[in-house]
């Protein structure tokens, strides 16, 4: 079985750099409890070069954010070179958020590029924001996958990673969000369109998560039943103690 993928987006938390660190730490030892997954933690940008000096290999460094241009007049951006230069591995693109902020489909797959070619992986968030008996959001789907990784060559799609967050089901009790049928459809249907744009040695290959209402009651299920290669993780990565009950929950389906 290859190794899982949770990725811990901590969004714009916590407020003071103290806290980062002793989160920061107290994720390091939750790692611990598996070998079967590995942990990337998406900090606020202003941390990662605190957080680098307690990176030891276990838990890899990501961003939520990047800025597709390597450098120029662009106040306040970072680029994909300043992350890769403070060890960061991964970089978050396309989260429902900046697209609710009118993140394009096009400004996405820049960001998407740049970190590629700078030798990191994009975990490309992409989601429907509803469903329908008609079928309707899976041409929505494919439609922001074939744009978001327009100009992905087949040679690098083994650095991606997909990213499933249904907009209608974030924020929602497990109960209310998605169960592992309709998320093992989706999976499948996400690979389909990864095989048609890459070929199905790359396409069955990218890894894919879901973020979406993940708790300690429905986590393993999904893992189990679902056919994800892991999660993207919001409001529960800040919390040790629910991460800790989340990751053992998630132990017992592997």
């Amino acid at each position: 079985m290859a190794r899982k993928l949770f990725a811990l987006n901590w969004k714009m938390n916590p407020e003071r750099l103290a806290d980062a660190e002793a989160l920061f730490t107290a994720t390091k030892r939750i790692s611990h409890i598996t070998t079967g997954v590995g942990f990337v933690v998406c900090p606020p940008t202003i941390f990662l070069s605190a957080l680098r000096k307690k990176y030891d290999g276990n838990v890899l460094l990501g961003a939520q954010d990047v800025y597709p241009e390597t450098k120029g007049a662009h106040t306040g951006s970072i680029s994909p070179y300043m992350l890769s230069s403070l060890n960061v591995k991964y970089v978050i693109v396309g989260h429902s958020e900046r697209r609710s902020d009118g993140e394009t489909d096009y400004v996405v797959a820049t960001k998407v590029n740049a970190v590629l070619d700078a030798r990191m992986s994009p975990i490309l968030c992409v989601g429907e924001a509803a469903r329908d008996d008609a079928g309707n959001h899976f041409a929505m789907l494919e439609a922001q996958l074939r744009a978001s990784l327009k100009g992905v060559s087949k040679a690098k799609a083994k650095q991606l990673v997909i990213a499933y967050e249904p907009l209608w089901a974030i924020g929602k009790t497990y109960k209310q969000s998605i169960n592992a049928h309709t998320l093992q459809e989706t999976v499948l249907f996400i690979r389909k369109i990864l095989t048609k744009i890459f070929g199905r040695a790359a396409g069955m290959s990218v890894p894919v998560l879901y973020g979406g209402s993940v708790e300690k009651e429905n986590a393993g299920d999904l893992l189990r039943n679902g056919s994800v290669s892991g999660f993207l993780i919001g409001h529960a990565s800040l919390d040790p103690d629910h991460l800790r009950a989340l990751v053992r929950a998630l132990v017992r389906a592997l």
